[in-house]
């Protein structure tokens, strides 16, 4: 009975199974770790694409830095939003050389007109596929984009 079981503890037949057997939980969760940064980097790259897109639109003139609406629809139309999930807010506001904010009609101390600033900001939320320890099982994406007019 001792000589078979020191026959089977030096074979070397079913090691890689085994092996396999106690690594293959880990690489599943390592695949659904990289499955949701993945995730999270492309809802990234939406949210703050959007908020550019928005931005972009409305700096072309000044009649356009007033178009709210449209600001967050051309940021909506850019993350392909038809059911309106993301949360979007536009303004446009003006900024003296001091930092701070004032009406855009009404001169800087040092007399000069503030510059006209537009910023779009979007938020949206991400559920992990996965329950992760620490972690939330919804993260929220933000990004904000900001460009003077003039």
């Amino acid at each position: 009975m001792l000589t078979i079981i020191r026959r089977l503890w030096r074979c070397p037949r079913g090691n890689v199974a085994v092996e396999f057997g106690i690594l293959a939980p880990l690489l599943v969760i390592m695949a659904l770790g990289a499955f949701d940064f993945g995730r999270y980097g492309l809802g990234l790259l939406r949210v703050s694409s959007a908020a550019r897109a928005g931005v972009q639109y409305g700096t072309l003139d000044h009649s356009t830095a007033n178009d709210i609406a449209n600001m967050i629809q051309y940021a909506r139309d850019d993350a392909v939003d038809p059911a309106n999930e993301l949360s979007i807010a536009a303004r446009q506001f003006c900024r003296c050389p001091t930092g701070a904010e004032v009406a855009c009609a009404s001169p800087c101390p040092d007399g000069a007109y503030p510059p006209i600033y537009v910023e779009v900001t979007v938020a949206d939320t991400l559920d992990l596929s996965f329950a992760y320890p620490g972690l939330p099982s919804t993260v929220t994406l933000a990004a904000a984009s900001r460009m003077r007019l003039r």
